[in-house]
This record gives C-alpha cells, structure tokens and sequence, in this order.
C-alpha cells in the first residue's frame, strides 16, 4: 500500500472533492484489499490497477450512503435548486411600479440604460428628450429606487411560496414493499 500511497490519495481527493464522502479512506483501503487476491501481478501497471479497484469500490459506497438510499422523500436525482427568481432586477422594477415608487417610463429608462447596456445618449435620443434631462429623471427614480429597498417597501411576499413551491417539485419515491 505504501507504493500506492500517491493514487489513493489522488482517489480520495477526487471522492472528496466530489461527493464528499464520509468515510472514503476506509473504503478506499477496503477496495484496495478485495482487488489483491484476483490480481495477475504478471501484467503491467499493477499499482494503477489496485488503485483504480479502490477507486471503483470506493465511489461506489459512498454512492450507496446518497440521499437516494436514504429513504429520502424529496430527493431527485441531479435536481438543483432553481435560480431565485424573486431578486431579478426586473421584478424588483415591476414591484416598484406596482407599489407606485417609480413610473413605468422611469422603470423602462432604468432598465434599458443600466440593464440592457444601452447608452444614455442613444435612450435620449429615441426619445427625443434631452441627454441632461434623461439623466437627471433617471437619478431621481433611482433615489427614489434606493429608498424604497432599504425602507423594505419593495418586500416580495410571494417570495416564500415561490420557494416552497420550487422545492417540492421532486416526484415522490414509490413505498418499498
């Protein structure tokens, strides 16, 4: 085992990194054990081969400890999390329209010029309003923006039932009988 010693630390790290494995040494040492009494010592690469066994062995135990064998009820396999979708910056807009902190013009200015990357010049232009004037009506509806967010006023109450709602999505595992 001690000339093996580099690939199963390399094993372990890569068991670790991965899945975080509680026990990984123990199993990698177990796996390296089982494969000795079936190796042909007359082929080449024997190290590798033993440390390539511990590796399989170990991966799959640490898979067998998964929330898939746990009796876990919402567990999906390669499931994640959604994005939260409540922090975009274009709801945080459109809440702040609905609870009348800005304008629908004065949302749209936003969202276009620090969104959308476009240029002040080119948004005062379409307009046909004057560059000082977009950009000053843009100052004063993010002020007003800023205030509202930090007074709490702009609070998503749906927040937690869109949360509750993403995370129940997994279909039920079927009873063992």
């Amino acid at each position: 085992m001690g000339v093996a010693l580099p690939g199963l630390r390399a094993a372990a790290y890569r068991l670790t990194r991965v899945g975080g494995a509680t026990d990984v040494e123990a199993e990698l040492v177990a796996g390296f054990l089982a494969a000795l009494p079936g190796l042909n010592v007359d082929q080449p690469r024997v190290c590798s081969r033993l440390c390539n066994a511990a590796y399989v062995a170990a991966r799959a135990a640490a898979r067998a400890e998964g929330p898939a064998s746990s009796g876990e009820a919402a567990f999906a396999p390669s499931s994640a999390l959604p994005p939260r979708p409540w922090g975009h910056p274009d709801f945080v807009l459109a809440r702040a329209v609905t609870a009348g902190v800005i304008t629908a013009p004065d949302a749209e200015l936003i969202a276009v010029t620090r969104l959308e990357d476009t240029m002040l010049s080119e948004y005062a232009e379409r307009t046909g309003e004057s560059r000082w004037a977009v950009y000053k009506r843009r100052a004063r509806a993010e002020a007003r923006l800023v205030a509202a967010i930090q007074a709490s006023r702009l609070a998503d109450d749906d927040r937690e039932v869109i949360a509750h709602a993403t995370l129940t999505t997994a279909a039920e595992p079927q009873p063992r009988r």
